[in-house]
């Protein structure tokens, strides 16, 4: 009986397309949220299939580009003009679409108080300063930090340079090394729908259906307008190239490619299906064995989106009036943003440290509930969701550290944490810690600045292990963290 069980099982996994697969484990992992919450085995899948994608990524984009390089014809580089530049044109069309449509729905969010660990660059100069820095950082340390415009800086420079002195021994060996990398991303992607359902179950598991109600509008603006720019914005750029209706080539590029980049959110590996369907459709593979690459990196219609509406969605929440032309220059550091983005879900993997100094609240971790007041410090763990919810009449004020680093979760076991999943200890030297980070802070704060402002810092410590820091006062906003 077991043995025919799995015989159907298999028949009907190799026949069913990824797509309802995915589908139909975002619906199962939906389902045990709800009703089997303490099954959190379930939600390894879903750390296993996004380590798995975040891993092969850059090895992937720096093999695949290389090879694409070494193998290329003398004569591709003047149709590569026109490539880039549409590019990076529909990249800024997705940018400037999300400011339209940001503006005509407009919405507000509960922002999370850590956010305020990130210091925003002070001007679009400091923007291309940091974009130039990302293209020149230590090829290793890019491919292990998943710095993708790193990566392929490195990658074209590596394939330019072979292309002059490999010998067709060479070109074939790093060929069939690309082969060999794209065939590991298609096994992974087949493990899709077990990652989806295991980012789906932790996501419901442990916030309930109210993680839909509270983002939903949010969701909704997102998905709207990748819409709108992949049937109607794309499609009219095609029409213009091709001279014909556009819609039969763009309905089978959303059916075999689009919708698994959607549910995976990594064009990365998303790669092999791109070469793959340009190998249907007859079009030259020395074009599309470096052109698919790349537009993985730099051709970030969704990244752009994303960045460019969460941007003026925090900035609304805030109260900071942006006007339209404003808007329009965020659409512009969106396109410069989006290039390089990282792929794949991503999650915090640092612990964040709160010192409660007046009022009281309650912090949520897993199925444990704490209520926590003045001298109480508790603490966010890394890849777990979290809520914390200051009281309505007493709200909390706190000060944070945010750190990581090879030597953070024995240091967290020392002080009392994590030990029986203990998130909340009231330490006895309460004054002394508080006066320590007062220090920290007031060591960074610019003298004269107004200290009842959310204050962040950034800072690197002895310790094998970066740490931000700062202030929130009178914090009165329900947070999510994970």
């Amino acid at each position: 009986m077991g043995i025919n069980f799995m015989n159907m099982f298999i028949k009907f996994w190799n026949k069913t397309s990824l797509i309802v697969k995915i589908v139909i484990g975002l619906l199962i992992g939906t389902v045990l949220g709800l009703f089997c919450p303490k099954l959190t085995p379930v939600a390894y899948l879903g750390s296993i299939f996004t380590g798995a994608l975040k891993g092969i990524a850059p090895v992937l984009v720096l093999i695949l580009v290389s090879a694409s390089l070494i193998n290329a014809n003398e004569n591709i580089g003047s149709r590569f003009r026109t490539v880039i530049v549409l590019y990076l044109g529909t990249t800024f069309l997705g940018s400037a679409v999300a400011v339209c449509a940001s503006f005509i729905f407009p919405l507000t969010v509960q922002l999370p108080a850590s956010t305020a660990q990130l210091s925003s660059p002070s001007g679009l100069f400091d923007v291309i300063k940091n974009l130039l820095l990302s293209i020149i950082e230590n090829p290793v340390k890019a491919i292990a930090g998943g710095n993708f415009i790193g990566i392929l800086f490195w990658s074209v420079m590596l394939g330019l340079t072979l292309k002059k002195r490999a010998g067709d021994g060479l070109k074939n060996s790093i060929r069939e090394l690309a082969d060999a990398v794209n065939d590991i991303v298609r096994i992974i992607i087949q493990f899709a729908p077990f990652g989806v359902l295991g980012l789906v179950f932790e996501a419901v598991s442990q916030n309930g259906l109210s993680i839909f109600y509270d983002y939903g509008k949010l969701i909704l603006l997102l998905v709207g307008t990748m819409l709108f720019v992949a049937l109607v914005v794309n499609p009219f750029i095609v029409a213009l190239a091709l001279r014909k209706n556009p819609y039969p080539l763009v309905f089978r590029c959303i059916r075999e490619s689009a919708v698994t980049a959607f549910f995976t959110r990594s064009s990365a590996a998303n790669i092999p299906a791109n070469m793959k369907l340009c190998e249907d459709l007859g079009l030259d593979k020395n074009i599309y064995s470096v052109s698919i690459p790349l537009g993985a990196t730099i051709n970030m219609d969704g990244a752009a989106v994303v960045i460019t509406i969460m941007s003026l969605v925090c900035a609304r929440t805030l109260g900071i009036e942006v006007s339209f032309p404003v808007a329009m220059l965020v659409s512009l550091v969106g396109t410069l943003g989006a290039c390089g983005s990282s792929y794949g879900p991503s999650r915090r993997e640092y612990y964040i440290m709160h010192l409660v100094t007046k009022g009281k609240g309650k912090f949520v971790v897993g199925d444990k509930t704490y209520n926590v007041s003045k001298g109480d410090c508790f603490l966010l763990p890394p890849n777990i969701m979290t809520y914390y919810e200051a009281d309505k009449i007493d709200p909390f004020s706190y000060y944070w550290v945010g750190f990581g680093g090879m030597e953070a979760t024995e240091l967290m076991n020392k002080v009392g944490f994590l030990t029986n999943d203990n998130y909340v200890v009231r330490p006895a030297g309460y004054e002394a810690i508080l006066q320590r980070l007062k220090d920290m802070t007031n060591l960074q704060t610019k003298e004269g600045e107004n200290h009842e402002k959310n204050n962040a810092h950034y800072c690197r410590c002895a310790l094998p292990c970066s740490c931000s820091f700062g202030t929130v006062r009178l914090h009165n906003q329900a947070e999510r963290h994970g």
